[in-house]
């Protein structure tokens, strides 16, 4: 049964869920302990007791226990960021989520505080209780980070200074974040007591799935430069130029946007990694001394955090890169268009001239037939008039006497009327120009 906490906004559907115990040992051995739990044995778990209880705490030196719920059951809506409208989904009873916030000391309103506060590159934040003598006691964090892909992952992460025990409740991942977590952990599990362990590791993962991101659009962007060479763009057929000129243009936008998107998850890991260096800066003191009976642990963690620093520098620098390669197709992409579009306006022009070449052509024939009737049509229908019998007795000058006259005259007519077309023609042409004057 589904139980919905509208004032947070918090829907909660109890499944079986894991928990994982990674412990390193005074004497440099490590061990991993699976548990599952229920709303049955979650009070145990917590206060360690029953088959919970821990083996020998004086000899741990430090330890991370992560808490996992269950994915939501509609993770395949498309729920990437954790907004106002979206009812977070947890594989717990009310009791015992709640429990597991009130012992590890998460803030009560976490989720109402990324709901209004969270953006959709992600969220990070810190809380400090202190000792009465100013030391710090617990460190905790709430997270909200993309790990492997668009969905954000949902941690909140508390470790305990003397005891250094650090706990990290998943509340909102995928599966397969889940054995990532693990194995990263497990990789790094000579790290185990440093407070600001499980923050980093997470840096780092996201890190890995950036840099896969990174080679798919370095191989997208390769494919796109190949396609706006000079050689391949002119072997491609004319009927195939519009479609290629759409999905080109089309995937030189998608890397764009694909760049920009690497970029922001970079600038939100960076956020993330801030914070983890700015807290082991103003802690330091109370670090070392929690570090005091391994020493080597915070040498090697320093070392972890140089190593993430310069790995975002480099990444940023790819996709900087990335970035100038992403605009400089997309420009030679609108070039080739653009100079496509000039070389079919010149064919279309081209077209035009021999068109027009011919019409005057055609015009300077027809010129010609005219003015040959205009010269013969007259004598010849004056010798059809002599043809008449009852005209048979005219004497041959009378021939001449009529026809010389009517085509001087019909000759003279047709010249006149052209002038007077040609010269309409041009008026007309002047108004629609804007140019006539009013003189005829």
């Amino acid at each position: 049964m589904t139980d919905v906490d509208e004032e947070n906004r918090i829907s909660f559907d109890p499944r079986e869920n894991e928990a994982i115990e990674f412990r390193r040992r005074l004497n440099g051995n490590s061990e991993v302990i699976t548990h599952a739990l229920s709303d049955d044995n979650i009070d145990d778990f917590l206060s360690h007791e029953g088959n919970f209880a821990m083996q020998q705490p004086e000899t741990i030196a430090g330890a991370v226990t992560l808490i996992f719920c269950q994915p939501p059951r509609n993770l395949s809506g498309g729920l990437n960021i954790l907004f106002t409208p979206e009812i977070l989904s947890v594989s717990w009873t009310e009791r015992a989520f709640n429990a597991i916030i009130e012992r590890h000391q998460f803030p009560k309103d976490i989720l109402a505080v990324l709901q209004k506060r969270g953006s959709s590159a992600g969220w990070c934040s810190r809380y400090i209780k202190f000792e009465p003598s100013g030391k710090a006691a617990i460190i905790s964090f709430v997270l909200m980070v993309r790990l492997t892909g668009s969905y954000a992952s949902l941690l909140a992460i508390s470790h305990d200074m003397s005891a250094r025990r650090t706990v990290a409740f998943v509340i909102r991942a995928r599966k397969d974040e889940h054995d990532l977590i693990k194995g990263t952990l497990q990789r790094n599990r000579h790290l185990l007591g440093h407070p600001l362990l499980v923050p980093a590791l997470l840096v780092g993962i996201s890190m890995s799935s950036n840099f896969g991101r990174v080679q798919i659009l370095q191989v997208e962007l390769a494919n796109v430069e190949r396609s706006t060479g000079q050689h391949d763009w002119q072997n491609i057929p004319v009927a195939d130029a519009p479609r290629h000129d759409g999905e080109l243009s089309r995937r030189g936008h998608s890397a764009k946007i694909a760049v920009a998107v690497a970029s922001r998850l970079v600038d939100a890991v960076r956020c993330l990694f801030t914070l983890c260096q700015e807290t082991s800066s103003q802690f330091q003191i109370d670090i070392s001394q929690s570090c005091l009976q391994n020493r080597l642990v915070g040498f090697d963690f320093d070392q972890l955090l140089f190593n993430l620093q310069y790995q975002l520098h480099l990444r940023q620098a790819d996709i900087e890169f990335l970035q100038q390669r992403a605009d400089n197709q997309v420009s030679a992409i609108y070039s080739r268009l653009s100079q496509r579009d000039n070389m079919l306006s010149a064919s279309i022009a081209r077209e035009s001239k021999k068109i027009s070449e011919s019409t005057l052509r055609d015009s300077s024939d027809l010129t010609c037939i005219t003015a040959l009737t205009a010269l013969l049509l007259p004598a010849t229908f004056t010798a059809t008039l002599f043809a008449i019998p009852s005209l048979g007795g005219l004497p041959f000058w009378a021939y001449w006497a009529i026809a010389i006259p009517v085509t001087v005259t019909f000759f003279g007519a047709w010249v006149l009327w052209s002038l007077w077309r040609q010269h309409r023609s041009i008026k007309d042409k002047r108004l629609d120009n804007g140019y006539y004057t009013g003189h005829s």
